[in-house]
């Protein structure tokens, strides 16, 4: 008999653990959201691995791919062109 009660008492113990850690998940994702690439509205998201690699590419809100590109990254001949819309 004190088997089944311990037994029962284990378990509802282990479910409102479970159901805790489950609210306490869904408080931190409301409090602290996840910063996600369709966030970003300006440039294409590329997303790397740790040596520089692409692994998956999001585009811009508008649906366009254009990259953030810094001077350096640019090729020599047109680093001095510029182009006007």
């Amino acid at each position: 008999m004190w088997s089944v009660l311990r037994r029962r008492r284990a378990l509802t113990f282990a479910a409102l653990g479970l159901l805790a850690v489950i609210v306490l998940f869904a408080l931190l994702d409301r409090v602290f959201p996840l910063h996600l690439p369709e966030q970003d509205q300006l440039y294409a998201r590329v997303v790397v691995d740790r040596e520089g690699r692409p692994l998956r590419a999001f585009p811009d809100a508008a649906g366009v791919w254009r990259y953030e590109v810094g001077l350096d990254e640019i090729s020599p001949p047109l680093s001095g062109c510029s182009a006007h819309l």
